[in-house]
């Protein structure tokens, strides 16, 4: 599992923030399952460089 804050939305994210949602989307499926494990460990996030 895997958060991401996708700042400016609600519930409808591809209508309110496509922008920040489809490459929040991307890299999580293109992770590893290692990395993905790394991140939440880390508790790094696409949306922490914001």
């Amino acid at each position: 599992m895997q958060g991401v804050i996708i700042k400016g939305s609600g519930h409808w994210l591809m209508e309110e923030a496509p922008e920040q949602t489809i490459p929040a989307i991307v890299q999580f499926i293109d992770a590893p399952p290692a990395q993905q494990a790394a991140q939440e460990a880390a508790g790094t996030r696409s949306s922490d460089r914001d």
